[in-house]
């Protein structure tokens, strides 16, 4: 299997060099995870003057540029629209207050806006995103009657603000399941 580098350069003039496998082709989403794997939604990759879009795979070539996107609470939702592959209007070209099932406090100062987040009963299957636990200013969340499946992410143990969540109708797995809600509930009832 012989591998090959390619470059990747930031705006402020940082290089990162990655090594991949000719063998298996990869997607422009892979190589951004590889970049930052924290948060690879954050970043917009370039090559030869032209955004990359997630899906497709990466074209010939070594050298690649990347932007950090700067509207962290879009991409995090565009995040968990892809991972939970909802079929709802949320778009770049809408302001947020036009987004499908969700509510936002304008009046709020912080770049985080979103208070409501209503996905029940979209017969939702997969996992639900960790991003979600980064949306900070989260008040109300209602993933009841979905089928999600899996653990319940730790970092929603971080919604400090949350007061209601509904989760049932889900098939939710994991040892620490109960200690997290338990822990998220009683943040709830303290608040």
């Amino acid at each position: 299997m012989s591998k090959y580098q390619v470059y990747v350069k930031g705006i402020t003039g940082d290089t990162k060099t990655i090594q991949l496998s000719n063998n298996n082709q990869i997607t422009v989403y892979d190589l951004k995870k590889l970049i930052n794997s924290d948060e690879p939604y954050m970043l917009r990759l370039l090559h030869n003057g032209e955004e990359l879009e997630d899906e497709q795979f990466l074209p010939n070539g070594d050298t690649f540029y990347y932007l950090t996107k700067l509207n962290k609470e879009v991409e995090l939702l565009l995040e968990i629209k892809r991972k939970m592959n909802l079929q709802l209007n949320w778009s770049r070209d809408l302001d947020l207050s036009e987004w499908e099932r969700m509510e936002i406090d304008n009046n709020n100062s912080s770049k985080f806006k979103v208070t409501n987040l209503d996905l029940s009963s979209l017969d939702l299957i997969e996992e639900i995103p960790k991003e979600i636990g980064k949306l900070i200013n989260l008040k109300w969340l209602n993933l009841y009657d979905d089928q999600l499946t899996g653990e319940i992410p730790k970092k929603m143990g971080k919604l400090t603000v949350l007061y209601y969540m509904h989760l049932n109708g889900n098939r939710l797995t994991g040892k620490y399941q109960k200690k997290l809600l338990v822990e998220i509930l009683v943040h709830m009832i303290t608040n």
